[in-house]
């Protein structure tokens, strides 16, 4: 199990952290209560999002922008489940297995392990 870790210190960001999502969006993503059952759901399996909503019984348009956040934040993948009637739909799967926050007065870790 590999991890990556993310040290957010104000003032002092290097190239790659100003392109990464800002630690206040991903805090967000973190604490929101239907992303954090969206990353649950998909704890072992790939799910379309009318799966999810079957599972959490959350709007599907709620779903879609949650399921967005949390690709743009890297915790899922998008893939394609090709069907053979040609009805193909996106499936999303989990691409960390565990993240944790870190904070202190000079700065907030979060370690993505997956």
């Amino acid at each position: 199990m590999s991890s990556q870790a993310h040290r957010f210190e104000p003032g002092r960001r290097n190239e790659v952290e100003r392109t990464a999502l800002a630690e206040s969006d991903l805090l967000s993503v973190l604490t929101d209560e239907k992303c954090l059952g969206v990353l649950r759901t998909l704890e072992s399996d790939s799910l379309t999002v009318t799966e999810l909503n079957d599972e959490l019984d959350v709007p599907i348009s709620t779903l879609y922008r949650k399921v967005d956040c949390l690709v743009e934040a890297g915790l899922l993948e998008e893939h394609t489940r090709f069907r053979a009637d040609g009805n193909h739909k996106n499936e999303y799967a989990r691409t960390v297995s565990d993240v944790s926050v870190d904070v202190d007065l000079e700065a907030l870790e979060v370690v993505v392990r997956d």
